[in-house]
């Protein structure tokens, strides 16, 4: 449970815009490591998909319960453990926090003119 995580990879599947993100990205991460040191661990953000370039993001379900404050404790939620089969194995050791959250969006048109919300 100490290590289970969730995860999104985006790619831009070799479009210019996406590229040229990614390598702002890797700018500013290059200045937080020149920055902090070795208070940041190593890791890569970015991996490959296809051999596209995609931008890695991930997060723990959990904490241990005694590093957590109780006002940052909160529920998985329905959306993503509907059977609460991951509160179930996080049993009385680990808990859901605020930290450990995900808040998903979903891109739409509004119909008007064309646009997006």
């Amino acid at each position: 449970m100490r290590f289970l995580r969730q995860g999104v990879s985006l790619t831009g599947l070799g479009g210019n815009g996406m590229d040229h993100i990614f390598e702002k990205l890797a700018e500013v991460q290059g200045i937080f490591k020149r920055f902090f040191g070795d208070r940041i661990q190593d890791c890569s953000i970015f991996s490959s998909f296809k051999g596209y370039t995609t931008l890695d993001m991930s997060n723990r379900y959990f904490m241990p319960k005694e590093g957590a404050h109780d006002d940052d404790i909160c529920d998985l939620g329905q959306a993503v453990d509907p059977q609460g089969d991951l509160a179930n194995l996080a049993g009385s050791s680990f808990v859901h926090t605020t930290d450990n959250k995900v808040f998903y969006y979903e891109r739409s048109k509004t119909g008007k003119d064309g646009g997006y919300t």
